[in-house]
C-alpha cells in the first residue's frame, strides 16, 4: 500500500514538473515588441523604427507618417495586439489584429 502511494506522488511530482516546464517554455518563446515590428514591415510595408522625441516611436509607410493606436493584451504565453495604422494624408486605416504565441504571429 505505501508503495502505491509513493508512486502515484512521484507521478504527480513528474506530471507537476512536466507542466511548469512547458509554461516556461511557451513563455520564453513569446514574441517580442521588436519581432512584431519585423514582421509589420515585411507582412504590410509599415516600418515603426524611427523614433521621434516630440511623438515617441513613428510609424512610415510608402514614405508617410502613419498613426498608431490600439491595444496591446500581453500574458505570460501569448501576446494579442489590436491595432489601427492611418496615413496622415489620404486617411487609409489599415487594421492590424494580431495574436503571437510559440514566435509565431497569427
Amino acid at each position: 500500500m505505501n508503495k502505491r502511494i509513493r508512486l502515484k506522488t512521484n507521478r504527480a511530482r513528474n506530471v507537476i514538473f512536466a507542466v511548469l516546464l512547458l509554461l516556461l517554455i511557451l513563455a520564453y518563446t513569446c514574441p517580442t515588441q521588436e519581432d512584431y515590428y519585423a514582421w509589420l514591415h515585411e507582412e504590410h510595408g509599415i516600418s515603426c523604427d524611427q523614433y521621434n522625441y516630440l511623438d515617441g516611436l513613428g510609424c512610415v509607410k510608402d514614405g508617410q507618417i502613419v498613426l498608431r493606436s490600439g491595444s496591446t493584451v500581453s500574458g505570460m504565453i501569448f501576446t494579442k495586439r489590436e491595432r489601427e495604422y492611418k496615413h496622415l494624408e489620404d486617411g487609409t486605416v489599415y487594421k492590424v489584429n494580431t495574436v503571437e504565441f510559440l514566435n509565431t504571429i497569427f
